[in-house]
């Protein structure tokens, strides 16, 4: 029976995956030129970044050069081209080529800390309150979407994050961008994945409990359905 239920789970969980080889982000930069968004295109890649700035889309076009650069997803404080404490704030940015002046939808992902996202030249989410230092910052989290029609063929996002609670410091998880009917088609099957998990936990602890039930002298299934 577990054996089946792992099978089922591998299944779901290959069938929800987005299949993406390459990073898409190169340099700050994301081509969907000639790109078939009908696929749900995960937003990973090397992202500008701005260490200790919190930059809004008016002011990041007036700061100074260079820039870094940091791989989404993960933790600024983990890339080895850089030297960043966990704790701290900063701004990325991605700027986007398309093709076409069409509906597009975004989902960012969860964050655990503080952040406010701006998409083509406006606020679209907020969570928690950004500040730079602990007096001034407060956690949110949150996970939404976006649906939009670009105002040019070129846009920007920009995610400010401020972080000194947890160790998971930046974009933990990439966004994903496409059409609207490609996006929210893979968030209704990760919700679906996630309710079969939650399903099949549930199962295999209840199945376990039978069994102690059957075996009282064998506390190890006890244990093993509580867990």
């Amino acid at each position: 029976m577990q054996r089946l239920i792992l099978i089922i789970l591998n299944f779901l969980a290959l069938s929800s995956t987005v299949v993406q080889a390459r990073p898409l982000v190169i340099s700050g930069t994301l081509d969907l030129r000639g790109q078939n968004l009908d696929t749900s295109l995960i937003m990973k890649g090397d992202w500008e970044f701005r260490w200790q700035e919190l930059r809004d889309p008016m002011s990041w076009s007036q700061a100074p050069d260079p820039v870094a650069v940091l791989m989404v997803p993960g933790h600024w404080y983990q890339d080895k081209r850089v030297n960043h404490t966990p704790f701290g704030f900063g701004t990325y940015r991605v700027r986007v080529l398309v093709d076409r002046l069409e509906p597009i939808a975004l989902r960012w992902p969860e964050f655990w800390s503080a952040a406010r996202i701006f998409v083509d030249g406006q606020l679209a989410a907020s969570y928690g309150v950004l500040g730079t230092d602990p007096s001034t910052f407060k956690a949110g989290t949150g996970v939404d979407w976006l649906v939009f029609v670009p105002r040019a063929t070129t846009f920007d996002v920009i995610i400010q994050v401020s972080n000194f609670s947890v160790f998971m410091a930046g974009i933990s998880t990439a966004p994903v961008i496409g059409t609207p009917k490609a996006v929210m088609g893979q968030r209704d099957r990760d919700m679906a994945l996630d309710l079969v998990i939650i399903g099949a936990l549930l199962i295999i602890g209840i199945y376990h409990l039978g069994l102690y039930v059957l075996r009282m002298e064998d506390r190890s299934t006890l244990w093993f359905g509580i867990m």
